[in-house]
């Protein structure tokens, strides 16, 4: 959901939101994620003494 209201907000149709969501994002996590384990540096997005 994050994604695609990120994408939404830079001037994507919700429906190409969701699918550059889903096709683009989802395959660079498939890449990423045999690996995660191994990070050195996780981002999490959030910004530091804001939220949980």
């Amino acid at each position: 959901a994050r994604l695609v209201d990120r994408h939404t907000r830079h001037g994507r149709t919700p429906e190409a939101a969701l699918a550059w969501a889903r096709d683009v994002d989802g395959a660079n996590a498939a890449v990423i994620e045999p690996t995660r384990n191994r990070a050195t540096l996780v981002v999490d997005g959030r910004l530091p003494g804001i939220g949980a």
